[in-house]
C-alpha cells in the first residue's frame, strides 16, 4: 500500500487580511481577501512555495493563487489611502 500525503486545509486571518490554504505539498490554492466587515480600498499580494500572486486594487480585494512545494504560504494586504499603500495583515499558514 503506498501512503500519499492527505490534504491539509487551513485558514487564517491578521488584521484586515485573512487567508485559505487547501490542498498539500503535491498542490495547494492559496486564497487571499479581506476579512469580512474589515473591508478596504486596496490589493492582496500573495506568495508560498512554488507561487508569487500580486493582486489588483479593488474596493473588494482578492486573489488566488496555486503552488507546489513544503513551506509557508501568506496573503498580504496593502491598503492605499492619500496615495500611500499601508500593510493591514500578513495571515501565513504552512503547506506541509
Amino acid at each position: 500500500m503506498s501512503k500519499t500525503p492527505g490534504h491539509r486545509d487551513a485558514h487564517g486571518c491578521h488584521h484586515k487580511a485573512c487567508v485559505d490554504v487547501v490542498g498539500n505539498a503535491s498542490g495547494y490554492t492559496t486564497s487571499g481577501y479581506y476579512s469580512g466587515s474589515n473591508r478596504f480600498y486596496g490589493h492582496i499580494n500573495e506568495w508560498g512555495p512554488g507561487m508569487r500572486v500580486e493582486g489588483k486594487d479593488s474596493a473588494c480585494p482578492g486573489v488566488a493563487g496555486k503552488g507546489r512545494g513544503t513551506g509557508q504560504t501568506c496573503a498580504e494586504g496593502w491598503e492605499l489611502d492619500n496615495g500611500r499603500y499601508t500593510s493591514v495583515g500578513l495571515p501565513c499558514e504552512d503547506v506541509i
